[in-house]
């Protein structure tokens, strides 16, 4: 899309690129499908790491609610003092 667009832009040089992607063989559509190609593997690494972030978070709340349904170690001892 941005690549096309860009194109569009400079109408003085498109006939001129377009010619030469004809000679090559090569369409403006499977140019954007290398260029979403290449932008797809980028964003999977972070899409990989937003998952991985996602399932430790919810280990960590898990933990955390265990925790506090522990009753407190000062229950416990006959002379402590909870501090709150």
């Amino acid at each position: 899309y941005y690549a096309e667009r860009f194109a569009s832009d400079l109408t003085d040089r498109k006939p001129k690129a377009l010619a030469e992607l004809a000679q090559t063989g090569v369409s403006r559509s499977e140019i954007a499908a290398a260029a979403q190609r290449n932008r797809a593997t980028a964003v999977a690494y972070h899409e990989d790491r937003i998952a991985e972030l996602e399932r430790r978070r919810r280990a960590l709340l898990a933990d955390y609610g265990t925790l506090k349904s522990r009753p407190l170690a000062a229950d416990t001892i006959e002379d402590a003092v909870v501090v709150t």
